[in-house]
């Protein structure tokens, strides 16, 4: 099985399981990263053997664009792991900056860079679900964003 496949298999995996017991900010977590994944499909590939080789400015402005919404969920929500997701999509973005200003990175460095988080960032969402079902269980309820905790 390729790492695309242990990918897309961990992926689903995640995304079922936030679904089912997610509250709303793994949820919306869950549909930004796979926002991005799908809008990923639109970017044109450049042949095998030229990957990675330059930087993908598609696959950048998407990272962008995640990585913004995922520090405007971060800042919202009661949750710290948003933060710990948000920041590994802000090391995805440094990858792509420091294959910009230089270009002699090795292509399977900077591939690894920008794919490798996405692992780390899916465990994340599925352990802040798990803590999200144990809160509720424990608690009996757990307020999703700070202005729910201010007003009571």
């Amino acid at each position: 099985m390729n790492t695309f496949m242990i990918f897309v298999t961990g992926f689903a995996l995640c995304f079922i399981y936030v679904w089912a017991r997610g509250g709303a900010v793994e949820r919306i977590a869950m549909v930004l990263q796979l926002a991005a994944f799908l809008a990923g499909f639109a970017v044109p590939r450049l042949p095998h053997q030229y990957a990675h080789t330059t930087v993908s400015w598609g696959i950048f402005i998407i990272d962008l664009i995640l990585l913004i919404a995922l520090a405007v969920l971060a800042i919202a929500s009661r949750r710290f792991w948003p933060v710990w997701v948000a920041g590994l999509q802000a090391a995805t973005v440094i990858a792509h900056v420091a294959k910009a200003v230089t270009p002699e990175m090795l292509p399977i460095g900077y591939g690894f860079q920008i794919r490798f988080w996405g692992y780390a960032m899916l465990l994340l969402t599925a352990v802040g679900t798990w803590r999200h079902c144990r809160r509720k269980r424990l608690l009996g309820h757990d307020a999703s964003w700070k202005w729910q905790a201010a007003s009571g």
